[in-house]
Order: structure tokens, then C-alpha cells, then sequence
């Protein structure tokens, strides 16, 4: 089941690939039976003949793994950022050239 914070959003996109014979490309939620949550990235196309829909065709890719990595990776720098500016010593580095900046 899609997840209600996306399902509005996540119906409008493939409503409007049905009406207008177009593609889609959206990442979503669902809630697994279980109550867990995962990430989902789904691309389709529709395929019209005569304005009459014949084919809805796509895939479904569980990118759960990849949004939390990138959840880390971000958590991460933001405590990177947080620790440099918030230090109470002054930081230098060289550069290849040996030229040192501040």
C-alpha cells in the first residue's frame, strides 16, 4: 500500500501518464503488510491507441538502501559542518603547491 504521505501525489502522476499517454518517474513509500516501510522508485509508460489505453507497462525498484545511505551520508556531514565551525582552534591545510590556506 502507498503510503497515504505520497498517495495523493503518487496517483496524480500516474492519472495524468494515463490521460495524456505519457511516462512516469516518481519515487514513493509503501507500507508492507508487516508495518514496514520502504522506499520505492517505479518508471512506466502507457501506451494509447486510437485514445484508448491498451498497455501500462513499468518497474518497481526497492531503493530503500539507497535513501538511507543517503540519509547517513548527510547526517554525516551536517556533524562534519557542525564540529569545524563550532571548534575552538583555527584549522590550516596545505594545498599540492605548499601554499597554506585558512
Amino acid at each position: 500500500m502507498i503510503h497515504p504521505a505520497h498517495k495523493e501525489k503518487s496517483v496524480a502522476i500516474v492519472d495524468q501518464a494515463i490521460r495524456e499517454g505519457l511516462s512516469f518517474d516518481i519515487e514513493f513509500d509503501i507500507v508492507r503488510s508487516d508495518g514496514m516501510i520502504r522506499s520505492i522508485h517505479s518508471i512506466g509508460d502507457v501506451i494509447k491507441k486510437n485514445e484508448k489505453v491498451i498497455k501500462i507497462f513499468g518497474s518497481f525498484h526497492d531503493i530503500t538502501e539507497q535513501k538511507n545511505a543517503e540519509r547517513a551520508l548527510l547526517e554525516s556531514e551536517e556533524k562534519y559542518k557542525a564540529l569545524y565551525n563550532n571548534a575552538p582552534l583555527a584549522y590550516q591545510s596545505l594545498n599540492s603547491m605548499v601554499k597554506l590556506s585558512m
